[in-house]
């Protein structure tokens, strides 16, 4: 077979790629040495009898040779590093979802859970139990990268929490996402090209189908409270399925420069469906505009502070990845950040005090750094702002494939962050990658305390997924530092286990989540260590990511009565 030779196992770890399976018809270990190429990592299965290899792709067609293991030794031998590649390919697979076509299927996969979580919220216990088969799979399908997959299950969990039961054009419609051209657009410019755009297979055809576009102001307000109806500017445009699928041109003329949403409406017949907002912006002279930031950046980067050197460097990357059309995982304010970028560098000393005050009205990106270290962050503080009145600092960690933008977006639509403010706290959330975070709890505090005035007394950890173990990493690093702290979905072995074990714990994961097992081990972990406070709940017909909205009121009330403990 040309391009592919097999090699000894123990030759394996110099390949790209090896596999094994157990599989209820037996273990089929196979080892594939492939050359050098433009390859996609994705996740791969060889199954007996298959003959199966799904998941390296290369630039150019090939069919590898696979060569079955020959003894037991053998096979075990194979197992291990098998699971070390497929680690390597899974992670890697997660790293890369931040770049190009997967930014895209990232924010729509997004937005997708996003209106599941608000719609679960309003469901029978009923509906929010049958909810939970779908998103089993849809959870499986993203950790193995199959993301369309994934986001038509949460489309059908979604449907379930309605109780509704969606005819195939119905399925078609919502399969369908809405693809603004020019994300970051010139405000000379009278007409912004938008269509539609299938995002996973559908069937139906839709003819007779009718389109509405409107365009409305980007929210600033956390989804969990913004309003059912948002007021829209101008007038609807209407044009027939075909036309919206080809792509149209909304009349912008009227619109001043600022960050907008696309609202779509689609009717058919007496049934209307409303697909999920595109976000973009309008800049007068963006290029020009953003090319002056990266000089005076560039003119004055020695002398600012390494937050503000830090933050900007973070926004011209995706200031410059929006002018070339590259879509981000969220739907980023494109033009009040550059205003934050232009304020920052024409005042730096004021930087501190518009960054406090932009955090009270709407969400704040800053990046922390201390040498080449650093940490994208995305927070919001309670309003207003006593400088004179330190706040408590809640930390919120995310899961694997997720980012700072998790818990402001998701995890209940932001619920979490909103219960954060509703108390008077600062809310941080992190930026973590596969091997942790750059900078610990301590050190991000130690980069914010310039420009927030907090409580380093009352300071919480929270954690999903990863972000439970990361919980458990901190309070290893900083065993003092935390009041209290919840680990949802997942769970990890602190070090300094006893002094760990002194600070009150919630732990909570649903029945059907795959993270149970190390929540309740890190339960149970610290209770033998001597914990008087650890608190440990199962959440039944709960799977791995709705376990974090389900749990919220609890942990909440937890944190709550650590807080504010009854006087005897």
């Amino acid at each position: 077979m040309p391009g592919c030779r097999a090699i000894p196992a123990r030759r394996a770890a110099r390949g790209l790629a090896t596999d094994n399976v157990l599989s209820r018809q037996g273990l089929a270990a196979y080892i594939v040495h492939v050359p050098p190429g433009d390859w996609q990592p994705t996740w791969f299965t060889c199954r007996q009898g298959t003959g199966g290899l799904h998941g390296l792709r290369a630039a150019r067609d090939w069919r590898p040779t696979l060569v079955p293991g020959k003894d037991n030794m053998e096979l075990r031998w194979l197992k291990w590093t098998s699971l070390f590649f497929r680690l390597i390919l899974i992670f890697g697979g997660l790293s890369n979802l931040a770049t190009g076509q997967a930014q895209v299927e990232r924010a729509e996969l997004g937005k997708r859970l996003q209106r599941l979580e608000l719609q679960w919220a309003q469901s029978s216990p009923a509906q929010q139990a049958a909810v939970a088969a779908p998103m089993q799979e849809a959870v499986s399908s993203f950790f193995s990268l199959r993301l369309l997959r994934a986001a038509e299950k949460l489309d059908e969990a979604w449907w379930i929490a309605r109780d509704a039961t969606p005819s195939g054009t119905e399925r078609t419609v919502i399969g369908h996402r809405v693809h603004v051209v020019e994300l970051l657009a010139e405000a000379a410019s009278s007409t912004i090209p938008v269509k539609l755009v299938p995002f996973y297979t559908t069937d139906e055809a839709l003819d007779d189908a009718a389109v509405e576009f409107s365009i409305t102001a980007a929210p600033t307000t956390l989804p969990i409270q913004r309003p059912a109806n948002t007021e829209q500017i101008g007038q609807t445009a209407r044009f027939s399925w075909k036309e919206a699928i080809a792509g149209v041109a909304l009349d912008v003329s009227a619109l001043p420069e600022g960050d907008y949403e696309v609202r779509t409406l689609v009717r058919l017949g007496d049934k209307s469906l409303e697909l999920l907002p595109a976000g973009w912006s309008r800049i007068r002279d963006a290029r020009a505009r953003v090319e002056q930031v990266r000089k005076s950046w560039e003119e004055q980067e020695d002398n600012l502070p390494p937050w503000i050197r830090a933050t900007i460097q973070d926004q011209l990357r995706i200031l410059n990845a929006l002018l070339e059309g590259e879509a981000q995982e969220v739907d980023y304010p494109a033009h009040h950040q550059l205003i934050m970028c232009e304020k920052m560098l024409a005042q730096p000393e004021s930087a501190a005090h518009l960054m406090r005050e932009t955090a009270q009205t709407r969400d704040a990106w800053l990046t922390v750094a201390e040498g080449r270290k650093k940490v994208a962050l995305r927070l919001r503080a309670p309003r207003p702002v006593d400088t004179t009145a330190p706040m408590p600092v809640l930390f919120l960690f995310h899961g694997a494939g997720g980012s700072e933008n998790m818990f402001f977006e998701t995890y209940g639509a932001g619920g979490a962050v909103a219960a954060g403010l509703q108390r008077g706290w600062l809310v941080v959330a992190t930026r973590q990658g596969l091997t942790g975070l750059s900078l610990d709890a301590k050190q991000i505090l130690d980069s914010l305390q310039p420009i927030f005035p907090m409580d380093r007394d009352q300071v919480y950890f929270m954690g999903h997924s990863m972000g439970a173990g990361q919980v458990a990493t901190q309070v290893g690093l900083h065993p003092t530092l935390p009041r209290a702290v919840v680990a949802i979905g997942g769970g990890g072995r602190p070090r300094a286990l006893e002094a760990a074990s002194q600070i009150p714990w919630f732990i909570a994961a649903g029945s059907l989540d795959f993270g149970k097992s190390g929540a309740k081990s890190l339960s149970q972990s610290l209770k033998r260590a001597g914990g008087q406070q650890i608190v440990y709940r199962e959440y039944p017909d709960v799977e791995h990511m709705v376990i974090v909205q389900a749990a919220l009121p609890e942990a909440f009330d937890f944190l709550d009565k650590v807080a504010h403990p009854k006087q005897p």
